[in-house]
């Protein structure tokens, strides 16, 4: 598109900003579509936009119109804020990120010249906030390669968090004794304190009091950057330090800002700050739309830095659901201004057009990446192919705004935003090639709340960037109350909460990998819609306070629980941490596919976090009498019992002999009470009885037969008809959860038999709070157990 730039950010902010504002309120999408012929003649050609772009064009136009506008009204120019719903401003000034042509130092200088304030580099990449008078300035600097304005969203969708009891993690913290003391926890979001309420949470014990705040959007020397666009300054931050007080109330907690003007680049030093401070839990719940789909960016660079520091790492999986189209770029043999359209029918027919419904009141925001290396993350050559989208009103009719930044030696992305402020709509989207090779693999996300693609969906992955890294673990979102802890037996994944598989292609150096890495992101999912003293909107559940939904509440969760493992043993390492939330997981299933997906899926990860574990010995089966002086084998059982909220997979096959010497363990001793010299018995796994093939799925409250072969041996057996002391052999069982997955068992008093248990008994609370343990053994004459299991050789 060399000669049309046409945008809804141009329409509504070049043309009618200003009166649009002046009438209070948007346009919607009919009134924008008359307003084109307006633009006609009026737009610079993409050689012009090389460096700086459409969206930073556009800004510039809406903020000399607001200009304008505003000395008649007499308003500060401080106060302009854009209508790109993804724009971020702060007094006159905006958030942006750029790559260097050559020298870095030459761009830093020359930025700085320009009145950039906080530039900051990481690898590549450049950020800062720049005045928007400065625009134009920016394509005339010969060591810039491009810029463009900082895209972030968050995921969000006295106090105690119901996803604490949702975990167990509220069980966990006594049966281990442990509340995340010793342990620091960093949080990334947006800021902690522009509402001024941190003091009020630290009195009210929502927060601890030694809260450390490395970074915020305000500072130390008196800049407040809290007022920018509608996402920031929401004190998110501070909604998710709230959460993982709750699970982990004895862990320290650390803020960094990762939405300051240093943006990306601020945000991966962030990451390192944090572990270089001494966190060795972080989190975060940010996601910049141009981190790369197909190439970890520097966030994601970061997550493996600290990684490889011995710190766990935890992102939000986002909220876009599977709203999102992947393909690879098929030649229609149609044109649009000189740009090839792409067929998005997989067909024998064609169509050049992908339909989207935008509600009222909705959103729309494409990202749009395809299978090239970033400039900003790898250096030179970056994409070899230029892309863009347009988005037609009337749907496949007229062309009503695009994205068609300069791609080639860039970043290959493309992204837009809108509100639709007028009456439901639907529009059309192209996507055209303009030059070199065509893309190979394709994908654009919808991160737009309530807009939804009409047509030929694939339903792809959504989760990319630092939440699909190698060192870090992505979290998927569930409903609190869908949970087993509140009465639903099979946890149920929130909707939005965004999908895995988004294949890895190229690698830090930007050569393609022989094969794709594709990762295991969601890792596992944890709950959301829970309360908080501030954040989010009251759903009228079972109190007053505020719910914070989304897979940002999720996250938070998870922090607190890796809080607590490093807790309790402070020398597990991320892999081990990761390892051990996965394992104990309660298994879910995708709603996307046919079937249950066992194990692993790319939507609920491994399953619901749980921080308990819990099986039991509840019987031994063993014979009362043996006869005969030689050598005689009699079977033994050994019942065990899941109590925990989860199901519990023993695979047999791969246990083996393991079940015997390891998970669980029988030993039969001679007591030699009568003199009768019985020697110590040979104890065999029957496994023709015992293993079974493949898994072995343990529900709740579901028992497991261990089959023994026992070979009793007391040459000296004295002939007694009455033996008063019938105790030849004693039986003694156990059984150790950790064999299955390395979980330590959350309630090991049940671990034994024989145990003796004296009324009142207590409740044991896995999985329901049911179970009342009566003890394990032979039967006592009050009718409870606990008395030892004997065997007696008569002859």
């Amino acid at each position: 598109m060399n000669n049309i730039v046409k945008s809804l950010l141009l329409i509504i902010l070049a043309v009618t900003t200003f009166q649009a504002q002046a009438a209070g309120g948007s346009l919607g999408l009919t009134e924008l579509a008359g307003l084109q012929n307006s633009l006609s003649g009026k737009l610079p050609s993409k050689q012009v936009l090389a460096k700086i772009g459409g969206d930073l064009w556009v800004l510039h136009s809406e903020y000399q119109a607001y200009l304008q506008q505003a000395s008649v009204k007499g308003a500060s120019a401080k106060a302009f804020k854009s209508r790109n719903p993804l724009v971020r401003t702060a007094a006159g000034s905006l958030f942006i990120h750029a790559a260097a042509s050559g020298d870095p130092e030459a761009l830093a200088s020359d930025l700085h010249n320009l009145g950039v304030q906080k530039v900051t580099v990481f690898g590549h990449m450049f950020s800062g906030l720049l005045p928007i008078s400065a625009i134009p300035a920016l394509k005339e600097l010969s060591s810039l390669q491009f810029a463009r304005p900082a895209y972030a969203l968050t995921n969000a969708g006295a106090v105690t968090s119901q996803g604490d009891a949702a975990m167990r993690t509220n069980l966990a913290r006594s049966a281990f004794d442990v509340d995340g003391t010793g342990v620091t926890v960093g949080v990334l979001s947006d800021s902690y304190n522009c509402l001024g309420g941190a003091s009020a949470g630290v009195a009210s014990g929502e927060l601890p009091a030694n809260v450390v705040v490395l970074s915020d959007l305000t500072d130390s020397n008196g800049s407040n950057l809290c007022v920018t666009a509608d996402r920031d300054g929401t004190d998110e931050g501070r909604a998710l330090m709230e959460v993982i007080h709750d699970v982990a109330p004895g862990a320290g907690l650390f803020f960094h800002t990762a939405f300051g003007p240093e943006s990306q680049p601020g945000f991966a030093k962030g990451i390192i700050a944090l572990a270089n401070a001494g966190a060795k839990v972080i989190t975060d719940d940010i996601v910049y739309l141009d981190e790369p789909f197909y190439q970890d960016g520097i966030v994601a660079q970061a997550v493996d830095v600290v990684k490889a520091m011995g710190v766990a790492y935890f992102s939000a999986a986002f909220n876009a659901d599977r709203n999102a189209y992947e393909s690879e770029f098929r030649p229609s043999g149609k044109f649009f201004d000189g740009s090839e359209m792409h067929d998005f029918n997989p067909g024998s027919g064609v169509n050049t057009c992908q339909k989207i419904t935008i509600p009222s009141g909705a959103e729309l925001i494409l990202d749009f990446q395809w299978d090239q290396p970033f400039f900003s993350v790898s250096g030179a050559p970056g994409s070899a192919s230029d892309m863009d989208i347009i988005v037609t009103y009337p749907a496949c009719k007229s062309p009503l705004f695009w994205s068609n930044d300069d791609n080639l030696h860039g970043d290959p992305i493309e992204a837009l935003g809108i509100i639709n402020s007028g009456p439901k709509a639907t529009v059309g989207i192209w996507l055209t090639h303009l030059s070199g090779p065509k893309p190979g693999k394709m994908k654009m996300v919808n991160f737009g709340i309530g807009s939804k693609f009409a047509q030929f969906k694939t339903n792809s992955a959504t989760i990319f960037g630092h939440s699909n890294s190698r060192g870090g673990l992505s979290v998927g979102a569930v409903d609190y109350r869908k949970t087993p802890t509140f009465g639903v037996k099979k946890p149920l994944i929130e909707r939005y909460s965004s999908a895995g598989g988004t294949p890895i292609l190229f690698d830090t150096a930007g050569s393609r990998l022989v094969e794709p890495e594709i990762r295991d992101q969601p890792a596992v999912a944890a709950p959301d819609g829970v309360d908080t003293s501030f954040f989010g909107v009251d759903t009228k559940d079972e109190g007053s306070a505020p719910n914070f939904f989304g897979t940002s509440a999720s996250t938070a969760h998870a922090t607190g629980v890796a809080a607590l493992l490093k807790a309790l043993d402070p020398t597990l390492t991320p892999d081990e941490t990761y390892a051990w939330m996965k394992a104990g997981a309660l298994d879910m299933n995708d709603p996307g596919t046919r079937g249950f997906d066992t194990g692993f899926d790319y939507v609920t990860g491994f399953g619901l976090i749980q921080a308990v574990a819990d099986l039991a010995v509840v019987k031994i089966s063993a014979p009362a009498t043996v006869k005969g002086t030689g050598a005689v084998t009699k079977t033994v059982n050994v019942t065990i019992q899941s109590r925990s909220p989860y199901n519990e997979i023993i695979t047999t096959p791969d246990l083996g002999d393991g079940i015997a010497t390891g998970l669980v363990r029988l030993n039969v001793n001679g007591v030699d009470d009568d003199g009768e010299n019985c020697a110590a018995a040979a104890i065999v796994l029957d496994a023709a009885r015992t293993l079974k093939k493949g898994a072995i799925i343990l529900k709740p409250k579901q028992n497991f037969t261990v089959v023994y072969n026992v070979t009793y041996h007391c040459p000296g057996v004295l002939a007694i008809k009455n033996d008063a002391t019938p105790q030849d052999y004693s039986h003694f069982a156990s059984v150790y959860h950790e064999v299955l997955d390395e979980i330590p068992d959350a309630h090991p008093d049940d671990d034994s038999c024989p145990r003796s248990i004296a009324p009142p008994f207590e409740v044991d609370l896995y999985p329901d709070g049911k179970i009342k343990d009566r003890g394990c053994g032979a039967k006592k004459a009050d009718k409870t157990f606990g008395n030892p299991v004997v065997t007696d050789i008569k002859l």
